[in-house]
Parts: C-alpha cells; structure tokens; sequence
C-alpha cells in the first residue's frame, strides 16, 4: 500500500474510503518529534502492563527482585504518568476547542468530560489503592482515558483513527465490519494456539528456557467476572488503540517504512505478553495480521469489538464450570465456522468487484 493511499488530506476527508485516514495536507511537527509522541504515549497507556511484564520474564529467566523497589517504581510511575496524561488530555481537548468555536454549552461539556475522566484516571493512581472503590472501576477509568488520549494525539497530528470515519452505517460498510471483527478473533485465536502450543512444548525445559508455570488466568488474577472484564477492556484499549492504530497512524505520519510499523507493533505486543516467557514470541503472527488488517481498511471500532468479544468469551469459558467452559468455546468455534465462510465469500465479491 502506498504512502498516499494510507493518507489522504484533511479537506477531503468526506471523500475518503475505508482503506484511508484523513490528514492535514502539511505538518508542522518533524518525524522525529511524532515517534517520541508515540513513544510518550505507548509509555502512559502500557506503564503498569509492559513493567509487570517485565519484571515476572527476569523472573522467570532468575532474577530475583526486591518485591518493596518493584511495587515503589510501579506505583511512582503510574502516579506520574496518570498526571501527564491528564494534562496533555486537558491541552489538547481544549486546544481542539477554542473559545471561538462551538456551542459555549458543548464546549464546555467536552472539557469538563475530559478533566473528570483524566482526574478519575489519577485518583485511581494514588498509591495504597487509590481514590477510586474498586480496582475495577480503576482500570475502566484508565482504559477510557488510554482511548481518548489515542484518539486526541492522534487528531493533533493530523490522523483520524477510524473510531466512526465517514461513510459508515451503510449496509456495505455494516458487512465490512463484520468481517473485520470475525478476522479479528480468528487473529486472536492464532496467537492462543501459537503461545499456547509454544507453552507446552517449552514446559519441560521450564528449568533452561523462561515459560510461564502457571495459568494465564491465574498469574494475572483474573479469577472473578468483574476483574476479567476490566482487565479485557484494558487490554483491548492498549493493543487496539495504542499498539495498533497509533502506532500505525504515527509512524506513517512521521514517513517510517512499513516494515518499522509492523516490527514496532509485533515488538509491543509480545513485550506486553512476556509474562508468558519465551512463548510470547506467538503474538507475532496475532500482531502482523491485525496491522495488515488496519492498514487495509483502517477501522478500530470493529477490531475493538472482535478483540474484546473473543477474550470474554475465552475467560469466561475458564471461570465456569468445565462442561460450561466447553460448550462455550463451542459455540464460539461453531459460531466462527460460517462467519467464516460470509466473510471469505465477502472478501471474493469485494475483490472480483475491484477487478471489474
């Protein structure tokens, strides 16, 4: 795909199809300013998932750390990070609203939505369990947060993340959304079966090669429905908003080659996974097809959807009972088959149209 098919200027915006993001027609910022944007970003939004996946690899590799100094750095750099987010929030929100323009009325709303879930985002920051009652309300507060701001900086540079583009509600664009979200979970289950195969090959040899001992759903905790929830929306919110579409946005922006956004994004996604050991190397092929899947139509909603949908469903399926949990992942896998078969015929017509 070529530069100027990923990018379309601002003015024709309205023109533009699903496979394009609208841009300013120039930049004021310099390509090296946009990748440490990004990376300003990628470090608010994954503090607390790429440090903690971090400290149990060099645990599973043998390192052993100082259990108070991890917790310290953890909680000073959340604490941080939450005050930037907040203000870069509050600057940019109210730099797209100027005085001038807009209802006094909606202006102000906007802004104040902006500062109460920024501020929400910090309270649940504050060491000793924060301000916020629950952890779950915490992480839906910074799941919210790491969204906007991905949306906002995004804007600011000149790119549009493709939340809601122009064009959408059409039933032609209702049936491409239905095969991005369906080639979105089975994304998803590739990179379960990749690190999951990799786990148990790897698992005899736990004593020379890092892997992970325990369940996925134990080492993170998600053992009730609510924290599961949270933790999946999260998620969703840093590997679909962050890794995903502003890494691709920003990194075109700043005119790095394609092969920088899809090792940027692989390296991201595995990283955040390397809780897991060795086998977080399988989020690679997950990684790679859900960039070739956003370069091509450019769409986050529906790839939010999917992502979230096969994960709740997966967790759920472990929380259950054992038959349950199997007649769940059933339906799933059933569900998927003609899904499938809709979405490939899609993607024939489509192609056989564009031929024509």
């Amino acid at each position: 795909m070529s530069q100027h098919s990923v990018l379309a200027p601002l003015a024709d915006r309205h023109d533009a199809g699903p496979g394009q993001v609208a841009v300013r027609a120039a930049s004021p910022y310099s390509a090296a300013r946009v990748c440490a944007v990004l990376a300003v970003l990628v470090l608010i939004a994954g503090w607390s998932s790429l440090f903690t996946a971090t400290v149990d690899f060099g645990s599973l590799c043998g390192l052993r750390w100082p259990e108070p100094l991890t917790t310290q750095i953890l909680d000073a750099g959340h604490l941080a990070l939450s005050v930037s987010a907040l203000l870069w929030l509050g600057y940019l929100v109210i730099g797209r609203t100027p005085r001038r323009t807009g209802h006094l009325l909606r202006r102000m709303a906007v802004r104040g939505a902006a500062v109460t879930v920024g501020g929400a985002s910090l309270a649940a920051a504050v060491p000793a369990g924060g301000v916020l009652p629950s952890p779950t309300l915490s992480q839906l507060c910074d799941a919210v947060t790491v969204v906007w701001l991905t949306v906002e900086v995004c804007r600011h540079h000149g790119a549009w993340p493709g939340v809601r583009p122009p064009g959408s509600g059409t039933p032609t664009d209702r049936r491409t959304q239905w095969t991005i979200a369906v080639e979105t979970m089975l994304a998803c289950a590739v990179g379960i079966a990749a690190t999951g195969l990799l786990t148990l090959a790897l698992k005899p040899l736990h004593e020379v090669v890092p892997v992970m001992r325990v369940s996925q759903q134990d080492l993170l905790g998600l053992t009730r429905p609510l924290p599961l929830v949270s933790a999946t929306l999260g998620a969703a919110a840093l590997e679909d908003a962050v890794m995903l579409g502003a890494v691709c946005l920003l990194l075109t922006r700043a005119g790095r080659p394609v092969w920088s956004i899809y090792l940027v994004s692989c390296t991201l996604e595995a990283w955040a996974h390397a809780y897991l050991g060795l086998p977080a190397i399988g989020m690679f092929p997950y990684a790679w097809r859900r960039v070739t899947l956003y370069r091509t139509h450019r769409r986050l909603t529906p790839m939010l959807l999917g992502h979230t949908t096969f994960d709740l469903a997966i967790g759920t399926s472990q929380l259950v009972a054992s038959p349950i949990g199997i007649a769940i992942r059933t339906c799933l896998a059933a569900g998927m088959i003609p899904a499938i078969r809709s979405t490939t015929a899609h993607r024939s017509a489509t192609t056989l149209k564009e031929h024509i």
